[in-house]
């Protein structure tokens, strides 16, 4: 029509022209089927770039604990599909659309997935959120679901790390239930875990770390593992170090190091034990033993290579406490440093001022033709020290020249200057005295421990408290050691031992130490 129109403008037949749509037919647009958006990615990771330039990767960490999903995150946004949109024929009759296809059959965990559902216009979505903290995890017969437990049969290159970063403050707990196998590890070498609580049926390789609050591992440890916990509990430990506040294992051997407030072992065979209580209540054999209230072994094997020493200020609480006094102590002798020299100087340029005061004493005898007894020549020092040179000349009625003024005025300042630096000097020296006085309390605390030996194996021992020691001894019976401060020795007590109720010494005990150290007492007097 439109060409038809043009053809008509150029004959001439016509000055103006309109032009108008036909009517036309628009395609109706089919539904879009559903779909699942994910918003926790379930796929591990082939590794974690630790560093941009070099392209290093960590082929430990698979982003594992990425799945980790807390109350009320949302996981995964179901949009439902649409109807479509109708067409039109050229006669407006509309042409139904294809509705789009429910394709998605979306399953979860009703206990531990929440879901709601949300319109708008055409469109609807379920969106799935997590109601409890875990892990997120999809099985083909369930579905989606959380867990607050990981549990794996085996910690390797498959699973990566499983570290949760705040797990003091989330309810998990990660169960290896690999094999007990000796030549196999249920968590391979260099691998991480952190927990609120770990298990672990089997070995855990050398070098992997494991931290958590409680950790428990039915196996063996390796050399070079590092394991944080509060309570720990673990069959046998070989050259690793373990850290905890309630440490129980049955065999520590070649070079482990176990720290703990209390530790429990069986065995200990060339290792180190420190707490503020150690019992070893099968045998000792090669170690060395540092408490700060109690030690308690039942029995010693070998020559003279065994070391049982009480000293809290080797325990890791007061070293850092000592360490933090002494870093107090150095910043205190810094400023003292500083102190010092501005005083010194002070009190030099006093003293060259110390004639100009003698000569206003002596201008005055002449003036009033008198002689100054003691009491007056302090009154007069008194106020030039105070700054009243003025009120001085006014009593006086003398004139004092103005370039004395001046540097009785700098005499003045001086002892103002000096006084305040002065006492500085005595703030930092109370200060310093409080800090040594610590420290002094710090190494009077070993006088206060026990070491309780049974008569079991033979062997000998080196028996110590801090630097006082006693020779090789042959630990053939049952026998009780402590120390006396005002001896300044170490005293033995054979079995049984009678002390009384209120003794420091035992009330500073624990329920564990006191149980074991029970038997050994002597019954009440009647």
């Amino acid at each position: 029509m439109e060409v038809y129109l043009e053809g008509y403008r150029r004959h001439g037949c016509y000055q103006d022209y309109y032009t108008f749509q036909l009517a036309a037919p628009t395609l109706p647009a089919r539904g879009e089927d559903s779909r699942l958006e994910m918003l926790i990615d379930l796929e591990l990771k082939p590794g974690k770039v630790v560093d941009e330039k070099s392209g290093r990767i960590d082929f430990h960490d698979l982003g594992f604990s990425d799945k980790l999903v807390l109350v009320g995150q949302e996981i995964a946004i179901l949009h439902h599909a649409t109807p479509g949109v109708d067409g039109q024929t050229i006669y407006g009759e509309p042409i139904p659309a294809e509705p789009g296809k429910e394709v998605v059959k979306l399953k979860y965990d009703q206990r531990s997935i929440a879901a709601r559902e949300e319109r708008e216009e055409e469109s609807r979505t379920t969106v799935l959120a997590a109601a409890i903290d875990g892990f997120l995890y999809h099985e083909p017969g369930r579905g989606y679901f959380l867990d607050p437990d990981v549990l794996v049969n085996q910690v390797d290159f498959s699973t990566g790390n499983i570290a949760i970063k705040d797990y003091d403050q989330i309810e998990t707990s990660i169960k290896v239930e690999g094999s007990s196998n000796i030549l196999r590890d249920s968590v391979k070498p260099g691998f991480t875990l952190k927990a609120r609580e770990i298990s672990v049926t089997g070995n855990v390789g050398r070098g992997a770390v494991l931290e958590g609050e409680v950790i428990r591992i039915a196996g063996i440890v390796d050399p070079e593992v590092l394991i944080i916990g509060q309570e720990i509990v673990i069959d046998k430990v070989v050259g690793a170090r373990i850290k905890g506040e309630q440490v129980q294992i049955n065999e520590v051997v070649r070079n482990a190091r176990v720290e703990g407030q209390l530790v429990a072992v069986k065995s200990c065979l060339a290792s180190e034990l420190t707490g503020r209580e150690v019992l070893i209540t099968e045998a000792m054999h090669s170690g060395t033993v540092t408490a700060g209230a109690f030690i308690y072994c039942h029995g010693i094997q070998g020559s003279g290579k065994s070391v049982l020493r009480i000293d809290p200020c080797e325990l890791p609480a007061a070293k850092a406490e000592v360490e933090e006094i002494n870093s107090k102590l150095q910043r205190l002798n810094r400023k003292f440093d500083q102190v010092r020299p501005q005083l010194s100087k002070r009190k030099h340029l006093l003293a060259q001022l110390e004639s100009v005061v003698t000569g206003l004493l002596r201008q005055i005898e002449s003036n009033k033709n008198i002689t100054l007894n003691e009491h007056q020549e302090v009154a007069i020092r008194q106020l030039v020290v105070n700054g009243k040179i003025d009120e001085l000349g006014q009593r006086l009625q003398l004139t004092i020249p103005s370039l004395t003024r001046k540097r009785l005025l700098s005499y003045h300042q001086f002892h103002q200057e000096i006084a305040e630096w002065q006492q500085r000097e005595e703030e930092l020296a109370a200060e310093a005295k409080k800090y040594n006085l610590q420290l002094a309390e710090l190494k009077l605390g070993y006088t206060h421990g026990l070491i309780m030996l049974n008569s079991h194996g033979g062997g000998d021992v080196h028996l110590a408290f801090a630097e006082h020691q006693l020779p090789p001894y042959r630990a053939d019976k049952p026998i009780l050691f402590s120390f006396s401060r005002s001896k300044k020795k170490i005293i033995a007590s054979l079995t049984p031992v009678s002390l009384p109720a209120g003794d420091r010494r035992l009330q500073q005990l624990s329920p564990a130490a006191m149980q074991v150290f029970q038997p050994f007492l002597a019954p009440a007097a009647s």
